[in-house]
């Protein structure tokens, strides 16, 4: 063989090799297309749940005011019922007399129990006191 025919199969053959990594590159730049294109449909579901997540967070916060809403509205409702009753029970009936009535047979009841159990009372300990 002749010095020019070795040369010639030395460039066929880094050819063929340059070929073969040309190719391999060209594979693996086909794969990080199809990685890139992966990653972005990824990336795309991913902004839509997390779109979906914070349209079901303000819905979420919105029924949480709603509630918050129509149970002050209950209680101040039934807080103006009661002041209503209140108020027409008090006029129509004499409760403060029903209520000094209920006072005196309390302060009764606590004087039968304190002569039932003899404890003693305050004026016995004074008198005992300034002898």
């Amino acid at each position: 063989m002749s010095n020019k025919s070795k040369k010639k199969n030395t460039l066929v053959e880094i050819r063929d090799i340059l070929k073969g990594e040309f190719d391999k590159f060209t594979a693996i730049n086909n794969e990080i297309i199809d990685n890139q294109n992966d990653f972005r449909n990824i990336n795309e579901n991913y902004e839509k749940y997390n779109n979906s997540i914070d349209e079901s967070r303000n819905h979420i916060t919105q029924l949480k005011k709603r509630e918050f809403y129509e149970n002050l509205f209950v209680w101040i409702g039934f807080t103006f019922f009661m002041l209503c009753v209140a108020y027409i029970l008090l006029k129509r009936f004499p409760l403060h007399k029903i209520f000094i009535y209920i006072f005196k047979l309390g302060k009764k009841i606590v004087y039968f129990f304190i002569r039932i159990f003899k404890l003693p009372s305050n004026k016995k300990n004074l008198n005992k006191n300034e002898l």
